[in-house]
């Protein structure tokens, strides 16, 4: 549980102190901003040029990705749009899909 959220949402005995209680407010959650996001393929194309499906990428909003393919053949990626949940709201799921 991210710091911030287990000084929010839990009730410490004793309290926290108050320094402590304000750090946990205050640290930010590193993946905070990422959505995840899973595409479903007839097979996975990307074994065949011998790419593992692995990777990650500091262009675009999908900013890692991962093979998450089913030990019966299904055929799946998952990643991590990094991309705040405010813009999100903002942007249109053909725009992200675009993008």
């Amino acid at each position: 549980m991210p710091p911030r959220l287990a000084e929010s949402q839990l009730t410490f005995s004793p309290a926290l102190p108050n320094e402590l209680a304000r750090q946990w407010r205050e640290t930010d959650t590193w993946m905070a901003p990422h959505a995840k996001y899973i595409a479903v393929f007839d097979r996975p194309f990307w074994r065949d040029q011998g790419l593992s499906g692995e990777a990650r990428s500091a262009v675009g909003p999908m900013v890692e990705i991962h093979d998450a393919s089913t030990p019966d053949g299904k055929a799946a990626v998952f990643g991590f749009l990094g991309v705040p949940a405010d813009v999100r709201s903002r942007v249109s799921d053909k725009e992200l899909m675009t993008a």
